[in-house]
């Protein structure tokens, strides 16, 4: 960590305080709108957020950079857009960060599997802690007595962030390798660009969106809400993340989700979730594991 430049700490902290806020921000647009159209609102506004970009550079950048950019959007901002607004329907937004901070582990095992990093033991005894933290969080993270059928609705839930994390874990390895040398504000705006138009038209024609703005009394309210998820949390995030990744490691990158479930977990408790002794247990041990799984020789890459 000696040789990170002072640059990627400070967007590591940006980062953390944007994306830690992301998941109060999803339950706040599920009130009005269910997880299909929420998603879809989050991706369209952050398009066109970039489109100004999107427009300026669409002649510059390469064929075969289209090609892993339509891929990091597919893995860090398509797919688990809808993965984690349809989870949050039923986890909390304290439990979903913590969950999210297993990216690290994945970015480290998909490196392993996809990206030709190096084995070691370090690795594999990091991602056994780590799990077995998510484990301990989704089975026995409530104060209250679940059933089966609870518990085993929660577990299926947190699975799909468990997905997106891995998707997570591809999209950083993808910048590292195949977009190093990509602005981030160009990886972003095409990213999204992407998947805009289809869900554009699948929301004014083929939703029920534009009655739910009208009618229900949380509407413009849960909007505002996605907006805001959409400009920050998404379009300005990955800006973001671009740049810290370039300027540091894709394992560092995803080192962000160390202080995002600290932000998540307190706007959990301003919004009246549980937090108990299980659940910061749980965190502790993902920690550690990603710390543990971090370890500097695990970093090297095969020649």
């Amino acid at each position: 960590m000696s040789k990170i430049k002072p640059e990627a700490w400070v967007l590591l902290i940006v980062l953390s305080l944007i994306w830690g806020s992301s998941f109060i921000l999803m339950k706040k647009g599920l009130e009005a709108y269910p997880p299909m159209q929420m998603a879809s609102l989050r991706i369209c506004i952050a398009a066109l957020c970039m489109l100004p970009v999107t427009i300026r550079h669409a002649r510059k950048v390469k064929r075969g950079d289209l090609f892993y950019i339509f891929l990091f959007g597919l893995t860090n901002s398509g797919i688990p857009a809808f993965l984690f607004a349809e989870s949050e329907t039923v986890v909390s937004s304290s439990t979903a960060g913590i969950l999210n901070s297993l990216t690290p582990i994945f970015t480290l095992v998909v490196g392993l599997l996809f990206f030709g990093i190096a084995f070691n033991w370090y690795g594999l005894f990091g991602v056994i802690i780590g799990f077995a933290g998510a484990f301990l969080l989704v089975f026995f993270g409530e104060n209250h007595i679940r059933s089966v059928a609870e518990t085993t609705n929660t577990a299926i839930y947190a699975g799909l962030i468990l997905i997106a994390t891995i998707l997570y874990g591809f999209a950083s390895n993808i910048v590292k390798k195949h977009l190093n040398m990509v602005p981030g504000h160009i990886v972003s705006g095409f990213a999204y660009s992407f998947f805009a138009v289809p869900l554009t038209i699948w929301l004014l024609f083929f939703s029920d969106f534009p009655t739910r703005v009208v009618q229900n009394p949380e509407g413009i309210h849960s909007l505002l809400f996605i907006a805001i998820l959409a400009v920050l949390g998404s379009a300005m995030a990955i800006v973001l993340v671009v740049r810290l990744i370039q300027a540091s490691s894709a394992l560092f990158g995803s080192f962000v989700t160390y202080l995002i479930p600290v932000v998540s977990i307190m706007w959990g408790i301003v919004a009246g979730e549980t937090i108990n002794f299980v659940t910061l247990f749980s965190l502790l041990l993902i920690l550690s594991g990603i710390i543990i799984a971090g370890q500097k020789k695990q970093l090297r890459i095969k020649n």
